[in-house]
């Protein structure tokens, strides 16, 4: 199965169970898992073993002569095939009487293919590799495989130091000083295995380098894609309540005395329901407006803007069994109605609102001063205005701010990516009402969040700017001018 000594273990996390004679291996992701049909104690013997420390080819072996009175190598290698094909099979490298490195699938989409190394190559490691410290020990991974790199106890680490740049194979084994050859060069397998390291081409390149696609991504964007939705990991993804009984969710409203704040006025949206363009015609007049030149904005239109986009319309429980927590009903959609993100509003100029910063509190339809026009809010301003090509600064200047916690405490490894999404959909939002009322609408790509949180006063990890959009006036009344 290997030309390596590698120790064979069951994943960690996997379970199997009895059902009548057989074993069953449920497989993450997959509504088919593995019946092993009715194993002999040698065999469940074996898989025991390879549940809890893990053995070699002849460790196993010993456990079936020794349990069964023989061994059938075509069979082992079938089961152990078996095992492999559905993701549920680690390989582990050892030396100097330790464990150094485990091979784990995350799905049963990784399959193991023996690399042939080849002494006239150089190797280095890819660029999408991501090394961090976890339960005790080094943790590699790569976007590019459904398969991650325990390195136990960091002995380890030397060989990966080398693998910074192209590296010849000699090196490789002598990289580690107390390891032999054979010890690093299945470390090596692994990690190319893993996709985390390859040959490189006479100028130092990767297959990876030469990719049109993997070019144009970025690491972290690609780790970030591929970790937030499942399919190529076997980490927790969806509403899992991890926090649940250890933190209280986040109150579905900020914490602000309801009576503090500048009073909106209060559109009348029966009226505007009657009067409104129809909605094809909003969608189809959208566009981006950074020029301000001829157009006025003053409170009322501010008012009625914030008001039809993004009040609080009735606040109540959401309930799932035994998970209830605080939720809101506004104009737009937002996952799990977790409704995290709030807006903070950068006036610059706007008849009857005294230039500064403000906080738009949407159940009370108010705006509560932060700050006056200090130099923070001017830079986010004229940020803003850089950032979008405007000629001028925009009169007011909205920031999407998510309480990252709110929906961090019900959903785990999509709860940023869930912020984003509903980052898109309020701008959506911002831009159909801005259109229907006759006003400048420009959503942004970029900002500084450690401005805002330093211009807000606010803790950057609770609570973080995530998105920027530029609010100008209206030329006339409406859309048929």
């Amino acid at each position: 199965m290997s030309a390596y000594p590698f120790a064979f273990g069951l994943k960690s996390a996997t379970t199997f169970y009895a059902e009548g004679d057989d074993l069953i291996f449920p497989v993450q992701g997959s509504s088919q898992g593995l019946r092993w049909r009715t194993p002999s104690l040698g065999w469940r013997k074996a898989l025991a073993c390879l549940a809890a420390d893990g053995a070699d080819l002849d460790g196993i072996a010993s456990i079936l002569q020794t349990q069964d009175g023989g061994v059938d190598w075509a069979k082992l290698h079938f089961m152990l095939g078996r095992l492999d094909a559905k993701g549920l099979l680690s390989r582990s490298v050892l030396g100097n009487n330790t464990v150094l490195a485990t091979l784990q699938p995350m799905t049963a989409r990784f399959q193991f293919v023996l690399p042939k190394l080849s002494p006239a190559s150089h190797y280095r490691l890819s660029r999408f590799v991501n090394l961090r410290p976890e339960q005790g020990q080094w943790l590699l991974e790569t976007p590019l495989s459904p398969a991650k790199l325990w390195l136990h106890a960091g002995q380890a680490l030397p060989l990966l130091a080398c693998l910074a740049q192209p590296t010849a194979l000699d090196t490789l084994c002598r990289a580690v000083p107390d390891w032999e050859p054979d010890t690093a060069l299945a470390v090596l397998a692994l990690l190319v295995t893993a996709g985390a390291a390859a040959p490189c081409d006479a100028v130092g390149q990767l297959p990876e380098d030469g990719n049109i696609a993997l070019r144009q991504w970025e690491s972290v964007d690609l780790l970030f894609h591929s970790r937030s939705r499942p399919g190529r990991h076997d980490g927790f993804c969806g509403a899992t309540f991890r926090f649940l009984g250890q933190i209280d969710p986040l109150p579905a409203l900020k914490s602000v005395a309801a009576d503090a704040g500048l009073p909106l006025p209060i559109p009348d949206m029966a009226r505007i329901q009657q009067e409104d363009p129809p909605f094809a015609a909003v969608v189809e007049n959208r566009r981006s407006i950074r020029d301000y030149t001829g157009r006025l904005l003053d409170v009322d239109l501010l008012g009625e803007f914030l008001y039809r986009a993004a009040r609080v319309k009735a606040q109540t429980n959401a309930n799932p069994p035994g998970r209830p927590y605080p939720i809101t009903q506004r104009p737009y959609p937002s996952g799990g109605a977790m409704y995290e993100l709030e807006l903070y509003l950068s006036v610059g100029a706007c008849t009857g609102l005294a230039a500064g910063l403000y906080y738009y509190k949407p159940l009370e339809h108010r705006l509560l001063p932060i700050s006056g026009l200090t130099a923070d809010v001017q830079q986010l301003l004229d940020n803003a205005r850089l950032n979008s090509g405007a000629a001028t600064q925009p009169p007011v200047l909205l920031t999407l701010v998510a309480r990252c916690q709110r929906p961090a405490w019900k959903y785990q490894g999509m709860a940023y990516a869930l912020m984003l999404k509903n980052t898109g959909v309020l701008y959506h939002q911002l831009y159909l009402t801005a259109t229907v009322m006759g006003l400048a609408p420009c959503g942004l790509g970029m900002g500084d969040s450690d401005l805002f949180a330093e211009a807000a006063g606010l803790d950057y990890y609770q609570e973080t700017a995530i998105g920027e959009f530029m609010l100008g006036g209206r030329l006339s009344s409406g859309l048929d001018s």
